[in-house]
């Protein structure tokens, strides 16, 4: 008995909220209560359909509001507190913590989502899927309904960089051809490892030298005409790829500012003042600083190859030495017909802390001394 008037009051609890809710809807407007998607498979498609939705499910915007029993408890907590008059006030609180804004069906267009689905299917090597999107309505609640035609998915066959034997394209073809790059032979066709591969690439680079390099500068075209549903991947670099990004710099010279001010309007250039200490220039006009300190922490000399790994390296046992509480770096070209450039160090020092105690004891005849009595 007590059970079948718990689930009565639920169920009239839910009757309520559903009237309540749409007393607040502006006109011609309903709730979005989600979407539902029919996979209709090709006959020779491998992959589940349920990864299939979950791969899928990012390009279905927007998020619909939480229901519970089929009711949207959090809107109607939305309208029943009402706006706030102050925006940290518990009225505010129990709206944020207890409610949620009402998302309307004005902002679902499924035809575009049908296309977003596509577009997302090709990201993944599923090419010449379809897919349609239509509503339903009733008198408070709007549904999607997407239809998907999935083809089979796409394989890697070849990966060919369009070398013209350039020191750089010889870096990334052994670059991409390390036994961690992402992209091989025989896996599935994918936008987003081919975009991570070209962040990986770009890092690789960064540690031989490119600092001027840049993710951007790499392109990749899919060849799907290969057959089999395999894809020949064709790798190479932009056309508008800037000389200076071709080639790998070497660090000529490292300058030390220990005693940079964040209040300066321009950065200290000088080229005086500087005394020179394993090979490190340090311009210290406070004295504050043992010159071997930026020895230990930096972690390069003048002459090696410029390194990303190596320079955050050096920053982070900047920042932990805990001595300075601005640390940045800037890189200049020295020499652009032989690749050198220079790095500049500001370092702008901590404010000093200092420990203050007392000691209190006594001593007795017997010469014994002790903090306690």
């Amino acid at each position: 008995m007590k059970r079948l008037l718990t689930i009565s009051l639920i169920l009239m609890l839910a009757a309520f909220s559903s009237c309540s809710v749409s007393k607040y809807l502006p006109p011609g407007e309903r709730l979005y209560k989600g979407h539902s998607i029919k996979i209709e498979r090709h006959p020779e498609l491998q992959t589940k359909t349920k990864k299939i939705k979950r791969d899928i499910a990012v390009a279905i915007q927007p998020r619909p509001n939480k229901f519970f029993l089929g009711q949207p408890w959090k809107v109607w907590w939305w309208y029943k507190i009402g706006p706030p008059r102050k925006e940290k006030g518990l009225k505010a609180f129990l709206r944020k913590r207890l409610g949620e804004p009402p998302v309307f069906s004005s902002r679902v267009n499924a035809p575009n989502t049908a296309g977003n689905i596509v577009g997302r299917l090709d990201n993944l090597g599923y090419f010449h899927s379809t897919a349609q999107g239509d509503t339903v309505n009733s008198k408070t609640f709007m549904r999607a309904r997407y239809t998907v035609q999935v083809q089979p998915q796409y394989h890697l066959n070849d990966i060919t960089w369009i070398s013209d034997s350039t020191p750089l394209l010889r870096q990334l073809q052994r670059i991409q051809q390390q036994a961690r790059g992402l992209l091989k032979k025989g896996k599935p066709y994918n936008l987003d490892e081919i975009a991570a591969e070209r962040d990986r690439i770009d890092l690789a680079l960064k540690n031989r030298g490119y600092y001027y390099f840049n993710p951007d500068y790499l392109m990749a075209y899919a060849d799907t005409t290969a057959g089999n549903r395999m894809v020949n991947l064709f790798l190479n670099i932009k056309a508008s790829t800037p000389e200076v990004a071709k080639h790998p710099y070497r660090i000529d010279r490292i300058n030390v500012y220990p005693n940079y001010s964040l209040v300066s309007e321009t950065l200290d250039t000088s080229k005086y003042g500087f005394i020179v200490h394993d090979t490190l220039h340090i311009r210290d006009t406070l004295n504050i600083f043992k010159p071997k300190l930026f020895a230990h922490t930096i972690t390069y000399r003048p002459g090696r190859l410029y390194s990303g790994r190596q320079q955050n390296a050096t920053l982070n046992r900047f920042i932990g030495l805990g001595a300075f509480k601005f640390v940045k770096n800037r890189f200049e070209i020295a020499d652009s017909v032989n690749h050198k450039m220079n790095v500049h160090y500001y370092l702008t020092p901590a404010k000093k802390r200092s420990i203050q105690a007392t000691i209190d004891g006594f001593t007795k005849e017997n010469n014994y001394c002790s903090p306690y009595r």
